[in-house]
């Protein structure tokens, strides 16, 4: 129970980044990163090796499509992709991949929205962060 409340409030601190400046501060980034590792190594205390490592690499899966598909198109922030390596690392595979169709999902349903009623235009940029922490929340609820 504790993972998901401090990942939500992580989530809601960098959605509010995301939704003023379009872009999440290196040190958040940090904050996410030192915190996973150490989440990760209590684990490997508590896991087998063997059994914790290709669950947590098929969580990181999102978010190294993020990131490939950010460099690729350069129309996806970096932010997005560490920050879902830092969300996969604590949800695990299973439960990431429903926060990760979950995001894009109320991306998209609020992108067909702001361009029916002309709010934005087609190369018009998204945070992101928000609609993340939304998914994991809605998760969290279920």
């Amino acid at each position: 129970m504790w993972k998901w409340a401090g990942l939500i409030c992580y989530l809601i601190i960098l959605s509010i980044y995301d939704i003023r400046t379009r872009k999440i501060p290196s040190v958040w980034m940090v904050i996410g990163g030192v915190a996973t590792l150490a989440y990760l190594i209590y684990l490997c205390l508590c896991h087998p090796f063997s059994e914790l490592w290709p669950e947590v690499l098929k969580s990181w899966g999102p978010g190294l499509l993020m990131l490939a598909a950010g460099r690729l198109s350069g129309k996806i922030g970096s932010g997005d992709g560490c920050i879902l390596l830092v969300a996969g690392s604590i949800l695990g595979s299973v439960k990431m991949m429903g926060v990760f169709m979950g995001s894009l999902f109320l991306a998209a349903l609020t992108a067909v929205v702001l361009l029916i009623f002309r709010k934005a235009g087609k190369n018009d940029k998204m945070p992101f962060m928000p609609f993340l922490a939304a998914a994991v929340i809605l998760l969290g609820m279920m």
